[in-house]
């Protein structure tokens, strides 16, 4: 599949700015590599000789090189030993570029989706944190979003030290890691934040290794087709997509042609449909299922006095496919982007006693319009308040403008999919920087099931790899945590199909790690707040695989079974000191079942290091499965205070009415 002819085409966007001599990387207060050679580069008038020093460290701190023929540059430097502050200082005849305060310590590149994105101020205890700030021996480089359909020369970042006034808008994972190695290892660290709440892992894949996966050849043709029709779009209009969707808005949809529009709190809505929700209006009868277009939304729920005016934040779940949302006639949020849950903060003063309205404006292009999750999902928190408000439950519903009497919607560059468009963007521009590992926090946009992510993982890992020019890159990957409603029956999972995917891959993939979550997820948070154990446990893995210290970094990881009797025995590695229950409790989280592959839950005792799992409704078993469900409880776990990784002992493949 050729993808690079679409990629390869000029995106639309405002005249380009002067390369800099020196990547954006490499600014102040930055953190380079010890212990290898660091790469530098950036760009000069083509042939040039650039002359680079990292002034004040001892060793080969001086190079010089020529421009290439696009007048990028790339020297190295080093290796060095942990310390500074130095001056990096870049030279090219007239030109000069320093980065000051810059430091030799440990960098770490941290990737992934919402969960890697979400910010210590969002996380557990954001004021204590604040407070317990490090200050600059731990330092954050923020890559900025940035979609793109070609490989982009620079990615806008900057570097932070991580003091009480500034830690607060860091990656909180990625923080909670470099902070544990800072004060493990006693040199500066450095963390590099390049994630993108809501993307699938292919949108971080270069567009060579997605063409190598043959099940991917239909999307990708879908993808090239789509893009070309955004760039195209750009060309002819010579407008970008806010400006075209507000006019075609405007034009063709009533509720949006308005003054105040159809989002106005005083507009009567007796008269629209009412509709359960959460639900697809199609199924309600609402809507023909292939109906693409503008569909209005709006919901009435009381607020006491005493929490009026405090700020909030509504949480809708998924929707199909783009929408904008109001509160009492203020816009609160809105997302181009067709997956991901949505959630918008609701600043204060916004929320009234009594009477509050709720509209949404949902955009429909490739879907059936609707709400696509579990009534939990709909919910407003408001400051002040332990419970949420509800809102699933009867909607208001009134169609807008139908596509099939108007022309095209049009096409947002968040509508062209996302093969590989965070790589061109916010990867590739900072490769081939020096790093000392990778963790990796993503898969809920990819948990449908079908096992296809083992393959996609595998293929990222030689992907950056590669790209980071170290074949060797400890890379470190976060188990889904749980989340959405307990099972009250073993059943299947998507969610733990795709766990058992990234620990099958960290299993066959040299110098891998698995961080386990599975115990501190929240039902009814795809965001959990407890982002200080998932540091803590990246931590651990990382100082046994990257630097080789003798420390248990995961929980008990199934081994091998034996059938006794009525019983399974199952044998486990990293015992870490033996099997325990993390609440002292007997164990919980296993099921078991015979030749007829019915699973029902099992009683389960620690025998030595070793687990004998049995139940009376299932005298012959065959298999034995432990946390399989979106939101197990689960127990397992060894002396050195980390949970068992999910699995099973089974390979058996997934009923088809269970399939997604």
């Amino acid at each position: 599949m050729d993808l690079l002819p679409c990629l390869l085409l000029a995106t639309v966007c405002a005249a380009a700015e002067p390369l800099p001599l020196l990547a954006p990387p490499f600014s102040d207060h930055a953190v380079l590599q010890r212990g290898r050679p660091v790469a530098v580069w950036g760009w000069a008038a083509p042939g040039q000789a650039v002359e680079v020093e990292l002034a004040g460290a001892p060793g080969a701190a001086r190079a010089t090189v020529a421009a290439g023929t696009d007048g990028r540059w790339q020297a190295a430097l080093g290796p060095f030993a942990a310390g500074g502050p130095f001056a990096l200082q870049a030279r090219a005849g007239a030109s000069q570029a320093a980065a000051r305060d810059v430091l030799v310590g440990e960098v770490w590149l941290c990737s992934g989706q919402s969960n890697m994105e979400m910010l210590v101020k969002d996380a557990a205890d954001p004021a204590g944190e604040a407070a317990r700030a490090p200050g600059d021996q731990v330092r954050h480089l923020l890559v900025r979003r940035n979609r793109a359909l070609e490989r982009q020369a620079v990615a806008p970042c900057a570097w932070e030290p991580a003091t009480p006034e500034r830690v607060g808008g860091f990656s909180a994972v990625a923080y909670f890691l470099g902070r544990e190695l800072q004060q493990r290892l006693q040199v500066p660290v450095g963390v590099v934040a390049s994630s993108w709440g809501g993307t699938g892992i292919e949108y971080w894949m270069s567009p060579e290794s997605l063409a190598a996966l043959p099940d991917l050849a239909p999307h990708l043709t879908a993808f090239h087709k789509r893009a070309r029709r955004y760039l195209d779009q750009s060309a002819a209009t010579g407008k970008d997509f806010p400006e075209l969707a507000a006019a075609w808005l405007a034009t063709h949809d009533p509720g949006s042609s308005a003054t105040s529009g159809w989002a106005d709190p005083a507009l009567p809505d007796a008269d629209w449909s009412a509709a359960e929700m959460p639900g697809l209006l199609a199924d309600r009868g609402l809507a023909r299922p292939e109906r693409q277009g503008v569909t209005w939304l709006r919901r009435t729920i009381e607020l006491p006095a005493e929490l009026a005016g405090r700020p909030g934040f509504v949480r809708l779940g998924r929707l199909n496919d783009y929408d904008t949302t109001w509160i009492n006639g203020t816009e609160v949020g809105r997302c181009e982007w067709p997956s991901g849950e949505r959630g918008y903060q609701v600043r204060a003063g916004v929320l009234r006693a009594g009477a509050n309205v709720v509209a949404v404006r949902l955009v429909t292009t490739a879907s059936r319009a609707g709400f696509a999750s579990e009534p939990a999902a709909l919910r407003l928190n408001v400051q002040g308040r332990t419970e949420p408000l509800p809102l699933a439950g009867s909607w208001r519903v009134r169609l807008g403008a139908d596509q099939a009497g108007a022309p095209p919607y049009p096409i947002s560059f968040d509508h062209v999919g996302g093969f590989s468009i965070m790589h061109l963007g916010m990867i590739a521009p900072i490769q081939p920087m020096s790093l000392a590992g990778v963790a990796w926090y993503q898969g809920e946009s990819n948990a449908q099931g079908g096992h296809r992510y083992r393959g996609r993982l595998s293929a990222l890992i030689a992907d950056w790899r590669a790209g980071f020019a170290r074949d060797d890159l400890p890379f470190l990957v976060v188990s889904l945590a749980n989340h959405r409603a307990r099972a009250a029956q073993p059943g299947e999972s998507n969610w733990a199909d795709l766990r058992e995917d990234q620990a099958q891959t960290v299993l066959t993939t040299p110098r891998c790690g698995l961080a386990v979550a599975i115990d501190v997820g929240e039902e009814r948070d795809i965001h959990p707040k407890d982002k200080q154990t998932v540091g803590r446990r990246l931590a651990l893995a990382a100082r046994a695989i990257a630097y080789g210290e003798a420390v248990e970094w995961s929980g008990p990881w199934y081994r091998a079974m034996a059938v006794e009797g009525g019983a399974i025995r199952l044998s486990f590695d990293h015992l870490g000191g033996g099997l325990t229950a993390s609440d002292g409790k007997p164990l919980t989280g296993f099921s078991i079942a015979g030749e007829d592959r019915a699973f029902v839950w099992a009683e389960a005792r620690i025998d030595g290091d070793s687990v004998l799992v049995s139940s009376p409704a299932v005298a012959r078993p065959v298999a034995v499965r432990y946390a399989w469900a979106d939101n197990p409880a689960c127990n397992l776990a060894n002396q050195a205070g980390l949970p068992a990784v999910p699995f099973r002992t089974d390979d058996w493949p997934r009923p088809a009415a269970a399939k997604p």
